[in-house]
């Protein structure tokens, strides 16, 4: 409906007055009435277009400007929009049962189709018009239109005009609307709500609770939950170990420092692959790099995105990191040894980021 009423705009907007007179003195009397001379059946159609547009765009707008935000301020952008949105649908929804049109029937897309019709003849004969038979053509034309529309319906008589067969339609159709309005209604209600009780229980929270919560809602969601790891710079270590244990493989590691081992010899044998990607203050060369894998080997260093694609590599295993923010990430995808499941904390302990172990309910 809409791609038709902007192709009527420019013309309703040049026969609209018109059109109303011939409203009143055409139409059916019940139906007239309700509409005055700067306010036809065309006028409203047309208005209902440039409303929805404009809303549309300012809708749009709101969620643009909160697409960089964080999820919660997506999420209350979303519902303001969608609120403006369904406030405008149910405002020309009950403007259309008035004009005796059922919003979710085809009479109004029946009567913008015989104005577009109209429209048509309109174009063809001003175009092959000459001077003098222009401003006849434009003159004739708004009668035409409303007359065409405003045809009796089918089993209509004098004493039955068109408005009144509208209007007892509309009386058993509107329930409908009724129906989905309310629907729809309380839909954006709970919506509504339940981001009101999510954002209540952001309240006073620290990074660290907002991120185990959300953790916890995405893990119990797959079945899964997390086994804590000591916090000792060797997390990632320790809960890739945890995670073998469970597996059949050679070379099963029986300690993290086994973890660590396999690791520096998996950076080590292969630099072109990891060492662009060393995360150092001082300028990657190879020597830094043998220093970088010494301190994988023999220290306490924290293992990041780097150590975990090693050591998908050097067990060959698919490892999958779940992240409170994001989708979980996958390494090593379609390796054949299995899967193993850990965890990403940013906010989890005051030194820094840290790793768990994932594991079945």
């Amino acid at each position: 409906m809409t791609r038709i009423l902007q192709r009527v705009v420019g013309f309703a907007r040049s026969c609209s007055r018109v059109a109303a007179v011939s409203l009143v003195t055409i139409g059916s009397p019940k139906w007239a009435k309700r509409l005055t001379t700067t306010d036809s059946m065309t006028e409203i159609l047309v208005r209902q277009a440039e409303e929805r547009a404009k809303v549309e765009a300012k809708a749009n707008d709101i969620r643009a400007r909160a697409a960089r935000g964080t999820t919660k301020e997506k999420a209350a952008a979303a519902l303001k929009a969608q609120r403006l949105v369904d406030d405008l649908r149910y405002k020309h929804e009950d403007e259309l049962d008035e004009l005796g049109l059922d919003p979710d029937g085809d009479e109004a897309e029946s009567l913008l189709s015989t104005l577009m019709a109209q429209v048509d003849v309109k174009e063809q004969a001003e175009s092959n018009a000459k001077d003098g038979e222009l401003e006849s053509v434009r003159d004739k034309t708004p009668a035409l239109v409303v007359a065409t529309a405003l045809e009796p319906a089918a089993g209509a008589t004098e004493n039955s005009p068109r408005g009144e067969i509208a209007g007892k339609e509309s009386k058993k159709k509107k329930s409908k609307a009724q129906r989905k309005r309310e629907a729809a209604e309380a839909a954006r209600k709970q919506r509504r709500a339940e981001a009101e009780r999510e954002a209540a229980d952001m309240v006073g929270k620290t990074p660290k609770e907002l991120e185990d919560k959300a953790m916890e809602a995405i893990l119990r969601e797959a079945g899964l939950q997390i086994h804590p790891i000591m916090a000792d710079g060797n997390c990632l270590f320790r809960s890739v170990q945890h995670q073998l244990e469970a597996l059949d493989i050679p070379s099963r590691p029986s300690e993290y420092t086994d973890v660590r081992l396999k690791c520096a010899e998996t950076l080590e044998a292969h630099p072109d692959d990891y060492l662009p990607f060393v995360d150092s203050d001082k300028i990657a060369t190879h020597e830094t790099f043998r220093d970088y894998c010494d301190s994988v080997r023999n220290t306490s260093q924290w293992g990041g995105e780097l150590e975990v694609q090693a050591l998908s590599r050097a067990y060959n295993v698919e490892i999958l990191l779940f992240q409170s923010s994001t989708a979980p990430m996958t390494f090593g995808k379609g390796n054949e040894n299995g899967q193993l499941r850990l965890s990403y904390h940013q906010h989890h302990y005051h030194l820094g980021a840290h790793y768990n172990s994932v594991v079945a309910l």
